[in-house]
């Protein structure tokens, strides 16, 4: 990493900007801090300031490295927020990314409703300069077309354009053209930069999306950085890796999703701590639950969804769903009861934290059960009679009593994150019984043992600072590079000289890059996306000879699904990344970690008297038990045991009444 980083005594800030909690852990390498601050979603930064201040890192203390996952562009995106982008291709094919890919999201909708398409006609611009599939230059880009071009766009006056044009992975200089002529007046993206491999539609929309929540990331990261003028700020991408906030807008689509990563990364350095293969990362926060799996390591995608729209870009696996503490519990016109997609964010809140909110949520649902202190992460004051009073319109029509209705809310929200964590598990041909499930985020403590019975799971943890664990992923993050390049051909057809000729062209990318970074590329590792000719989907080997590579993916390919097939198999893309690791280390800052990770316990509900819970000693279940990040609920059936680094082993010990947990939990 850079110099900065490397001083040992400077003060090392991670920061991960949620829906309703921004997270802040500080540390200085024998001293951690960590503060829950309510968001502002309007103006992100000023969370993070106020945040900073609280744990004591004003002005004459700024850190010198701040790594931070941001919610800012994936807001952008699926709020349709993002700035008046327009889209640049050639003759003919405007309407490719409104005709998309023609899948239906409700199959068997007898009136499907279409998409708002993601740029409007008008703002579709054709342009000649053709490049055919072989990357022969079938039509010439001329100086009258980009004049065209210009006049057209000072008519619409964008602040973005997003530039795409086929096959422009194999021959950029038409894109390249472009783009030098209007990057003095726009935020421009180029689909050779942001995606360059096979596929107009889903290189379209990253091109697209890149652009369209590009210059909100370059304004807040600007905004951001004038604050802490004395800070290095890195920034997580979406496949687990962190990159300077000067370069990071370029990247803009590789943001989505940041703070999700961060969350992963530190599942998996759990599961190296504990020596656990199989675990899975249960992330409750306040607005959503996201939900990963760590196999060796964390899973990756190349087929993720922001919203409607395809994300092809590199990113950890990470299934979200809208189930968090701020969940808003409704009746439907039929009287059914349902929970969520809807927030109530951080403000108003819940109706418990007394702010003006009066919808009944989750956190309702469990501080009117018994299961939250009356005090929440250091500072916010929970008033029952406000929740009692939300949950009880509800109550009355469902004919129940207010603790009838929020057991029935959480019995529900409780089902829906099992069936997001089978997704990431049962659906993907993984034994879920064979995991751990690691549960973090605020809420992820009150429902883990819940979850996990109806997942057949008997172990589970909540590590030390749950609440904060992604802002804990962020400071284990790599700094990365990461470059592809395009081959979609089968291996048969493939010499060995052209592969390492690729590999070469990629690494010579991945080094110049480094050096204007001014990284190290001590550790680069070469991929190859492969899959049998005729799939949709792909899987990600480490590079080998081309000779091996049928009999390697076959193997890969019966380790995933149990079996195989014989079929040619197709090289889709040869991926090559360089990371600079941590230096900071997870038995580290748990060691150095202080009274703020110590659990404390009560037995039955949160408003009994507190007891400190003793290191390797058993307790069962009921009990409530509380840290400064989170609480957790142990339900009958069910014992733990805190160890040397506060982390909370849950063991399930026996079956009992688990009908009524389930319902309970």
């Amino acid at each position: 990493m850079h110099d900065e980083q490397q001083n040992g005594d400077a003060p090392r800030l991670s920061v991960d900007s949620g829906g309703t909690f921004t997270d802040l852990m500080s540390f200085d390498g024998k001293t951690l801090s960590v503060h829950k601050q309510l968001s502002t979603p309007q103006t992100p930064e000023q969370a993070v300031i106020q945040g900073m201040r609280a744990i004591g890192l004003d002005k004459r203390a700024a850190p010198r490295w701040l790594a931070h996952g941001s919610t800012v562009g994936t807001n952008a995106a699926l709020e349709r927020k993002g700035v008046k982008t327009a889209y640049i291709c050639n003759r003919g094919f405007a309407d490719v990314l409104t005709i998309g890919r023609q899948t239906r999201a409700n199959l068997y909708s007898l009136n499907p409703q279409p998409p708002l398409p993601p740029v409007p006609a008008e703002w579709c611009l054709e342009t000649r300069g053709r490049i055919s599939a072989q990357g022969e230059r079938l039509e010439t880009l001329e100086k009258e077309d980009i004049e065209r071009l210009k006049r057209r766009l000072a008519e619409l006056a964008p602040q973005a354009v997003a530039i795409n044009l086929l096959f422009s992975f194999l021959d950029d200089t038409f894109e390249k053209m472009i783009e030098e002529a209007l990057e003095k007046n726009y935020f421009v993206s180029r689909s050779s930069f942001v995606l360059p491999e096979c596929g107009e539609y889903e290189r379209g929309i990253a091109t697209w999306l890149n652009s369209y929540i590009g210059p909100i990331m370059q304004n807040y990261l600007q905004r951001l950085e004038q604050r802490l003028k004395r800070t290095s700020v890195l920034i997580m991408q979406g496949q687990g890796q962190l990159i300077p906030a000067r370069k990071a807008s370029d990247y803009a689509v590789n943001l989505l999703l940041s703070g999700p990563a961060g969350g992963a990364r530190a599942v998996e350095a759990y599961a190296e701590l504990y020596k656990r293969d199989k675990m899975l990362g249960f992330d409750m926060g306040g607005t959503s639950t996201d939900v990963s799996v760590v196999d060796g390591e964390a899973l990756m995608s190349h087929a993720g969804h922001i919203g409607p729209y395809p994300a092809l870009i590199p990113m950890i696996d990470i299934h979200t769903i809208g189930s968090g503490g701020g969940s808003v519990v409704w009746l439907d016109k039929g009287g059914l009861l349902h929970v969520g997609p809807e927030s109530a964010g951080s403000a108003p809140g819940p109706a418990c934290y007394a702010r003006g909110g009066t919808r009944p949520t989750v956190s309702d649902a469990n501080f009117i059960l018994g299961r939250l202190p009356e005090r929440l992460a250091g500072q916010l004051h929970l008033n029952r009679e406000a929740a009692v009073k939300a949950f009880s319109p509800l109550a009355r029509s469902l004919e129940m009593s207010v603790e009838e209705a929020a057991e029935a809310a959480i019995a529900i929200v409780n089902e829906q994150m099992r069936q997001a964590l089978k997704v990431m598990s049962v659906y993907k041909g993984y034994n879920s019984s064979e995991f751990t499930l690691l549960g973090f985020g605020a809420a992820a403590g009150l429902h883990l043992c819940a979850v996990a019975e109806g997942l057949a799971i008997k172990k589970a943890i909540v590590p030390a600072y749950a609440g904060v664990l992604s802002a804990l992923g962020l400071w284990l993050s790599p700094e990365g590079i990461q470059k592809t390049v395009s081959v979609r051909k089968p291996i048969h057809e493939l010499e060995q000289h052209q592969l390492d000729a690729l590999h070469q062209r990629l690494r010579e990318q991945i080094v110049l890059e480094a050096k204007s970074r001014r990284m190290k590329t001590h550790h680069i590792r070469s991929y190859m996306e492969a899959r049998y000719l005729g799939q949709s989907s792909c899987l990600s080997l480490p590079w080998c000879a081309v000779a091996q590579l049928q009999r390697r993916f076959n193997e890969a390919y019966q380790k995933r699904h149990a079996y195989q097939l014989d079929t040619a198999v197709e090289l889709l893309s040869i991926r090559m990344q360089t990371i600079n690791e941590s230096p900071l280390k997870l038995r580290d800052i748990l060691l150095s970690g202080g009274q703020q990770a110590h659990h404390q316990y009560s037995r039955g509900q949160a408003t009994g008297k507190p007891q400190k819970l003793q290191v390797d000693s058993d307790l069962k279940g009921p009990a409530i038990l509380f840290s400064a990040t989170g609480t957790s609920h142990l339900p009958p059936g069910w014992q733990l045991r805190c160890d040397a680094f506060n982390t909370l082993h849950f063991k399930r010990t026996g079956a009992a009444d688990s009908a009524r947990t389930r319902s309970a939990a």
